[in-house]
């Protein structure tokens, strides 16, 4: 069950003129089997799932926030310009 989304426009690398739309979603904190809390994450301008661990809820979720972070921080650096409703984020 999603908690959050945002839709993300972004350009790539080399191709400033052209800009694509992707979304990242974030799933509501879920125990394991073996006692552990994970968020999943989806970030669809990779098309990667992540899934994120934590000792509970609170710090799965607090982690998954944190790796969204920096992992749209690792974007910006890999030269992607991300705009977040049409205002572009340096």
């Amino acid at each position: 069950m999603n908690i959050s989304s945002i839709q993300i426009d972004y350009s790539r690398p080399g191709d400033e003129k052209k800009k694509y739309s992707g979304q990242v979603y974030l799933e509501k904190p879920f125990q394991t089997e073996t006692g552990e809390w994970a968020c999943n994450i989806f970030i669809l301008i990779d098309e990667k799932k992540y899934e994120i661990f934590g000792e509970d809820s609170l710090q799965a979720l607090t982690l998954s926030l944190n790796f969204l972070k920096q992992r749209l921080e690792d974007f910006k650096t890999k030269g992607f310009k991300l705009y977040f409703e049409n205002r572009y984020s340096p």
